[in-house]
């Protein structure tokens, strides 16, 4: 599974560096933008709602929610049982997803200003 995750990320930033190198640079980054957007109205509620979901499972095992839980939560999945996983896990994943489009957003105004500064404007 992680391999075809990987496959995928790959192409789809071969894409994301081909899409920003055939536009006009203007457009590119209108674009880089609006991805970042919809990856923050993804990811932030989505983010926000795993790491409280997250803290109510924690909060009913044996020594309670760990401090310094919030700075590395995944390293805490493997304490919750399968059923607590089921709850947290859609979170985590969908949060994850606005993640990668935020970055996929960011990466494609960055290559945009670059084709700018180097003169590989259309």
């Amino acid at each position: 599974m992680n391999e075809i995750l990987m496959a995928i990320t790959v192409v789809a930033g071969l894409a994301l560096l081909g899409a920003a190198s055939m536009l006009p640079w203007d457009t590119s980054l209108d674009v880089g933008l609006y991805l970042s957007a919809a990856g923050f109205a993804i990811g932030l509620p989505t983010g926000t709602m795993y790491h409280v979901v997250l803290w109510r499972e924690m909060k009913h095992l044996p020594g309670g929610v760990p401090k310094g839980w919030i700075w590395n939560p995944i390293a805490h999945h493997h304490k919750l049982s399968s059923a607590a996983l089921r709850r947290v896990r859609p979170w985590f994943f969908v949060g994850g997803f606005g993640f990668v489009v935020i970055s996929a957003g960011l990466a494609m105004m960055v290559l945009s200003m670059i084709s700018v500064l180097a003169g590989f404007t259309a």
